[in-house]
């Protein structure tokens, strides 16, 4: 039904209607404080299941990141808001324990993973789509192309993250619109690519399945139940 004017109104409705109800006056009224005027989230350090941070009261870490959004949250008067975040943290870690040669390359020497795996898995177009005088090609550094800034550099930052978070070539053809047979051959040429990385992966999943639990660096551990059979 994509194309339907009647069908394409009502979903542009409900995604209005959804931002309206998330982000409108409730949301002031609920979480803006009425001692400070400001909102106060709360930050849960280790609170979401995967290990990472979550916040809640609000969510703060779900506010969409169209600037119409971001634009709104402004720190007071005499101060200054500050995002801080470690460049690629989960792939950082994961890294580190999967002795991965290519990220460890990459990371040591401070080169794009990005890119280098867009350049793996669409070597043509990306060769195509880049500035004759591309940083990338010259030191495998980030580069300005704006060709380089499209769905091809998306996708793989969908990947390199999702993968490490058992993403599935349904989930990826879900979410980057290709049908089975394109999703799947992106991932035959990611898993080329970082073939030390997926072999550790297959080996972490294999071992949760049979030991029901999965480690952290540090121990922590998380504890999957067995399904049940009747």
């Amino acid at each position: 039904l994509v194309g339907n004017k009647v069908i394409d109104l009502i979903r542009e409705y409900r995604t209005y209607s959804k931002a309206v109800d998330s982000y409108g006056p409730q949301f002031l009224k609920k979480y803006v404080s009425a001692v400070t005027g400001r909102i106060h989230s709360r930050i849960n350090q280790i609170g979401a299941q995967t290990g990472r941070t979550s916040s809640d009261s609000p969510n703060i870490q779900n506010i969409p990141s169209d600037e119409e959004y971001r634009s709104c949250f402004m720190a007071r008067s005499g101060y200054k808001m500050v995002t801080i975040d470690v460049a690629g943290c989960e792939l950082r870690i994961i890294t580190d324990m999967s002795g991965e040669p290519v990220w460890l390359a990459a990371f040591n020497n401070g080169w794009d993973v990005h890119s280098l795996g867009a350049a793996a898995v669409y070597p043509d177009r990306w060769k195509a789509l880049a500035d004759p005088d591309c940083e990338f090609y010259k030191s495998n550094k980030k580069c300005k192309c704006k060709g380089h800034k499209g769905k091809e550099k998306t996708q793989i930052k969908a990947l390199n993250f999702g993968v490490i978070y058992g993403l599935s070539w349904k989930g990826y053809a879900r979410d980057s619109g290709k049908n089975r047979t394109e999703a799947m051959n992106d991932l035959l040429m990611y898993r080329r690519w970082v073939s030390t990385l997926w072999a550790y992966l297959d080996n972490l999943s294999d071992k949760a399945t049979w030991s029901h639990e999965s480690r952290t660096t540090l121990g922590r551990r998380r504890i999957f139940m067995p399904p049940t059979t009747e």
